[in-house]
C-alpha cells in the first residue's frame, strides 16, 4: 500500500458548510482509480460517533483529470445544525492509476461543521 497524497479537499477541512451540502471532492496528487473500500461521514457529538453515510469508491466518480474523486452526499447526511462531522477515507478507497496499488486512507482528519441557521 502506498501513501495517498491528497492535494486538497472541498469543502476545506475545518470549515462551516450548509445543511444542504450535497457534494464532497478529494483531489489527489497522482492519477487514481476507484476501488471497493469506503468513504464514511460521521456525526460527532464530543464523545460518540454516529455514521451518517458510507459509500464504496465504486459509487463515486472520478473527474476527467483522474485526480479528483466526487461523492454525492445524501440530503439526510448533514442534517443537524451547529454539529461536527468527520469524514474517513478507508485504505484502498482508491488505487494508484499507474501501478494499481491501493492507497492508504485518511481517518478523522477531515472535519466539517454545520452552522446555526
Amino acid at each position: 500500500m502506498i501513501l495517498a497524497n491528497i492535494n486538497s479537499v472541498d469543502p476545506p477541512n475545518n470549515t462551516i458548510i450548509s445543511l444542504e451540502k450535497n457534494l464532497l471532492k478529494i483531489n489527489y496528487e497522482v492519477p487514481i482509480s476507484l476501488s471497493d473500500r469506503n468513504i464514511s461521514i460521521y456525526q460527532f457529538n464530543g464523545t460518540d460517533y454516529f455514521m451518517r453515510q458510507t459509500s464504496s469508491g465504486r459509487f463515486c466518480s472520478v473527474d476527467s483529470d483522474h485526480k479528483t474523486v466526487s461523492l454525492n452526499v445524501l440530503s439526510s447526511t448533514f442534517n443537524t445544525q451547529n454539529t461536527e462531522y468527520h469524514i474517513s477515507i478507508s485504505s484502498n478507497f482508491v488505487k494508484n492509476n499507474d501501478s494499481n496499488e491501493p492507497m492508504i486512507g485518511l481517518f478523522n482528519m477531515w472535519i466539517l461543521y454545520t452552522g446555526i441557521y
